[in-house]
C-alpha cells in the first residue's frame, strides 16, 4: 500500500498535522516527533506543496517554518488561510529566533501562535491531547550516551523530547546533509548569491542545533550574520571555510562512531 492510499484510509479518530520547512533535517525532526506522540504527520519543503496538501486535508495542527527562501511562514500562513479560513487557530509558525521578532512581522490583526524550536512538548501535547487520545511514552536510557566529537548528544536527544531511535536515525543523515551544504554554499559564494548564503547559513543553523552539533551551530549563526549587508566576500569566504572543516570532522566522526557500533 503506497502512502497515498494510507492517508485516504485515515480514521475520523486519528490526528493529522502538516510540517512545512525547507530544511530536511528539521523537518524530517518535527516529523519524526509528531509521530512518535502518535499524530499521522504530512511534509512539505515549500508553499507550492503546502497550498496543495491544505486544500485536500483537513490538519489538525499546521505547522509553518518562519524562514523559507520564497515566502516566509506569516506570509504562508496568510495564503492557507484563503484555502481554508477554519485552520488560523491550528496554525503555529516555528522558529528558533525570540518570539518578539516574530511578532514584529505580523500585521495589525494576525496573531499566529509561535512554537520555539526544538518543539514544546508540553505545548504540542496540550494542543493535540484528548481523552481518547493515548501519547505514548519516550524511550528511556539505560546506558550511558556514546560519545562522538563535535556533538552533544544529550542536547540532541533532548530536543527529540528523549526519541532517542529516532535522534541517532536523523544523526546518520547528517554527513550527506553536511556535504550537500558546503557544495551549494561553494557554488552560491563563487557566484556572490549572498542572499542564498544567508539561507543556507539559516538551515545549517537550525539542523545543527537539532542534532545537539554545538560548534557547527556557533559557527553558522557567525556565518549568517556576515551574509547581511554590506557584504565582505572575505570575511564570507572565511567564516565558511572554518565551518566546512568543522563539518567534514564532525560528519567523519559521526560516520566512524556508526562504521564502529552496531547500535547508536
Amino acid at each position: 500500500m503506497d502512502e497515498m492510499q494510507k492517508i485516504n484510509q485515515l480514521t475520523s479518530a486519528e490526528k493529522i498535522a502538516i510540517v512545512v520547512d525547507d530544511d530536511e533535517i528539521c523537518r524530517c525532526v518535527a516529523v519524526d516527533i509528531l509521530e512518535n506522540l502518535g499524530l499521522r504527520v504530512h511534509a512539505a519543503a515549500n508553499a507550492e506543496e503546502a497550498t496543495r496538501l491544505v486544500e485536500r486535508f483537513n490538519y489538525d495542527l499546521v505547522l509553518l517554518d518562519f524562514h523559507m527562501p520564497s515566502v516566509n511562514g506569516i506570509d504562508l500562513a496568510k495564503s492557507l488561510l484563503k484555502a481554508d479560513s477554519t485552520i488560523k487557530d491550528k496554525i503555529f509558525i516555528l522558529t528558533g529566533e525570540k518570539s518578539e521578532n516574530v511578532l514584529n512581522q505580523m500585521e495589525n490583526g494576525e496573531a499566529f501562535s509561535i512554537i520555539q524550536k526544538p518543539l514544546d512538548q508540553t505545548k504540542i501535547l496540550s494542543f493535540i491531547s484528548c481523552e481518547d487520545t493515548k501519547i505514548p511514552s519516550h524511550e528511556e536510557n539505560q546506558q550511558p550516551y556514546p560519545c562522538i566529537a563535535g556533538i552533544d548528544i544529550s542536547s540532541g536527544i533532548n530536543n527529540f523530547m528523549g526519541y532517542e531511535s529516532s535522534y541517532f536515525n536523523i544523526l546518520r543523515e547528517f554527513p550527506g546533509y553536511g556535504m550537500k551544504f558546503i557544495s551549494d554554499y561553494s557554488n552560491f559564494i563563487s557566484e556572490k548569491k549572498f542572499r542564498e548564503c544567508m539561507r543556507l547559513a539559516h538551515s545549517i543553523k537550525g539542523s545543527s542545533l537539532m542534532i545537539g552539533a554545538t560548534e557547527i551551530n556557533k559557527q553558522a549563526k557567525e556565518l549568517e550574520k556576515a551574509c547581511y549587508p554590506p557584504y565582505s566576500l572575505k570575511k564570507i569566504q572565511h567564516l565558511f571555510n572554518t565551518i566546512e572543516k568543522e563539518i567534514v570532522d564532525t560528519s567523519n566522526n559521526i560516520i566512524n562512531h556508526f562504521k564502529n557500533n552496531d547500535i547508536k
